[in-house]
Formats: C-alpha cells, structure tokens, sequence
C-alpha cells in the first residue's frame, strides 16, 4: 500500500544486526519472517550506496507505527561495531535531509528503540551526531521552488541552494571523524 508522505510523523533508524548483508539477503529473510519482502524503505550499505526497499509504500520494520513511519536501514552491527563508516553516515545524512523535506509533519527522527523493545539500532550507532547534524537548517528546493514566482531569479536561487546544501552535507561529513 502506498505510504502517504502527509501521515509520515517520524523517520525510524535501524541497523542490520549482522556485519553486512545484501539486499537480497534482507528480502529473504523478511520473506522467512512472513513479510512481503524487503520490510525498510531505504537500506543504506556501508559503501554509502543507497537501496530503496518499499520507498513510498508503508514499510515493515516497527510494529504499530508502519503507516506513519519511514525506515531508514543501515548496514551493521552496531552493538558491536563501534562506528559508521564515514561513506555510510555521509549518506544517511543526506537521506534523511532529503527525506525530511517530503515529510510535512515529520514529529521526530528517533532510533528503532524509542518506539518498540529492542537495542536497534546498537550502543555505538551515533544517533546525538546524526539528530544534531541532521537538524542543520536548510531550505528545500521544493520550498523555494513554490515560494519564488519568477522563474531567473528561482533558477539563481536555487543554484545557491545546491551550492550551500552540498557545503552545509561537506562540513557535517568532514566533522565526521570515523
């Protein structure tokens, strides 16, 4: 079923509990689980690449709270492991950035633990970091897009948000130290 982007009140981080696994990994044992599939709607692999699971269909991967929720998947153990690889925590910045804009009554980003009994996503996952990072004001380019009417100064402005979105996303990765 579709995920209505009006209704999405928190963005949920887990991690894998495993050291790494594939999507198709995943989807399998989602499927063994009784699921239709892969259960998140992104998965972000240490490498920084991005998969996206369920997207903008209502995801798997917090009980009680799947239909107002988007699940953002990092590979790892992270009870274990005691950091994200830069690649990776530089790419869960900018889905979450980017997936903060589309949500219009976005409550909270919370870890899986806040909502459901469990250490997801682990001891050594870096939320204070990502919450703070992440909370970095910017302004969307959906935003600018409706509010400046007159096309060459919209275009003018947003090659300034580009520029300063991708810098504000190059300080918060640089100031990552893992």
């Amino acid at each position: 079923k579709p995920l209505k982007l009006d209704k999405v009140l928190f963005i949920v981080l887990h991690h894998t509990d495993c050291t790494n696994a594939t999507p198709e990994e995943i989807d399998a044992w989602h499927k063994e689980n009784g699921w239709a599939g892969f259960g998140y709607n992104e998965y972000i692999r240490k490498d920084g690449t991005v998969y996206i699971g369920r997207g903008d269909n209502i995801g798997a991967h917090c009980a009680n709270m799947n239909s107002k929720s988007y699940g953002i998947y990092c590979e790892g153990n992270y009870d274990i492991e005691n950091y994200l690889p830069r690649a990776q925590y530089c790419a869960l910045l900018e889905r979450i950035r980017y997936n903060t804009g589309r949500f219009p009554n976005l409550i909270e980003i919370g870890p899986h633990k806040k909502y459901v009994n469990t250490s997801c996503p682990g001891k050594y996952f870096p939320m204070p970091t990502i919450l703070n990072e992440a909370d970095r004001k910017y302004v969307s380019f959906e935003d600018a897009n409706r509010l400046i009417g007159n096309k060459s100064i919209r275009d003018k402005i947003m090659n300034c948000l580009r520029l300063t979105n991708s810098i504000l996303n190059l300080y918060s990765c640089n100031n990552y130290n893992k």
